[in-house]
């Protein structure tokens, strides 16, 4: 019986601490990520998917290819280039929001320390292009991207756990907007190593256990 108890509280524990989601893979679709209620890559997860508005460019139509780079030691990059391939036209000509949280699996040494997004309208710039971005990390920084401001990059506190909206304008074309579209989204989130393994909800979940664990082992005497 001790067996089983501590065999139960050892599970609760690691269920804590681990994600059972499918791994990011650049070959998924928003659709297949949004309905297996999103994917891990390395040691995060992208979780809480949401996608509105987007016209002929459905979820199933957004091609996800996953980011993953080593700049620096200690330091490692993760995210996405979210790009339109709707058959008719291979671009967004509607507007559309995209958001998602990202959280750094516990325990773990990293945090968050920064974020980049970047809008892309193709090899052919048609000028003017009047599409906008507002693009809000909570917590974090808002990016205000649009034809001439193209990027933003921002480092900011690191954290273990943030939320992305992209609110994406695309104005209806015509003689005085001009041709308005969007190729593609790229976001990326930087994640530094601390060398600190956060203490407090670790404690508290041990803490927690260990206490049931005990409760169980008396009322069993």
């Amino acid at each position: 019986m001790k067996r089983v108890l501590l065999a139960l509280v050892v599970t609760v524990l690691f269920a804590g601490m681990a994600s059972a989601l499918p791994q990011c893979v650049s070959t998924d679709t928003l659709a297949i990520i949004i309905a297996q209620g999103g994917c891990e890559k390395q040691d995060k997860i992208f979780t809480n998917w949401s996608y509105t508005g987007g016209g002929t460019v459905t979820a199933a139509d957004v091609g996800v290819n996953v980011i993953f780079a080593t700049p620096a030691s200690g330091i490692d990059t993760h995210g996405f280039t979210f790009t339109a391939n709707d058959p008719a036209t291979g671009v967004w000509t509607t507007s559309f929001t995209l958001g998602y949280t990202i959280s750094v699996i516990q325990p773990s040494t990293f945090l968050i320390t920064g974020a980049g997004d970047q809008l892309f309208f193709g090899s052919v710039l048609p000028v003017p292009n009047n599409t906008s971005a507002v693009i809000t990390k909570t917590p974090g920084p808002t990016f205000n991207l649009n034809f001439t401001t193209q990027t933003g990059a921002a480092t900011f506190a690191g954290v273990q756990s943030l939320t992305s909206l992209a609110v994406v304008t695309i104005p209806v074309s015509g003689p005085t907007t001009g041709l308005n579209f969007l190729a593609s989204l790229e976001q990326s989130y930087t994640q530094t190593d601390t060398g600190i393994v956060p203490e407090p909800a670790t404690t508290s979940l041990i803490g927690g256990a260990l206490i049931g664990l005990g409760f169980l082992l008396r009322k069993r005497r």
